[in-house]
């Protein structure tokens, strides 16, 4: 699925802590970073000490998202991410590709 344009994609992530209470923090920022890539980087904080870091490389021209990492923290310790690397020569790693979990 394509990302919608840059203008309304920041209207989205902006508006993510107003249309879901469950967030009670946002430092989400979204910005250029040349003339067809942008990057979206900050944490996202929920109720219950989850906090989501995340960090997005934007292809403006093809509309979507080029690389990425999410991570998720409960009570500060990480407890999965997100990211496009495959991890082969870690088994426990290679079958959850590319969700992995930390415990």
């Amino acid at each position: 699925m394509a990302i919608p344009d840059l203008p309304a994609y920041g209207e989205l992530i902006y508006a993510l802590p107003t249309k879901y209470p469950s967030i009670s923090h946002s430092t989400l920022v979204l910005a250029t970073i040349g003339p067809t890539l942008a990057k979206l980087d900050g944490q996202v904080t929920f109720q219950g000490n989850v906090v989501l870091d995340v960090w997005e490389l934007i292809d403006l021209d093809a509309r979507r998202i080029r690389n990425y990492s999410y991570e998720v923290y409960r009570a500060g310790e990480k407890v999965f991410w997100y990211a496009p690397l495959e991890h082969p020569h870690i088994p426990e790693l290679a079958s959850t590709h590319p969700h992995h979990r930390h415990t």
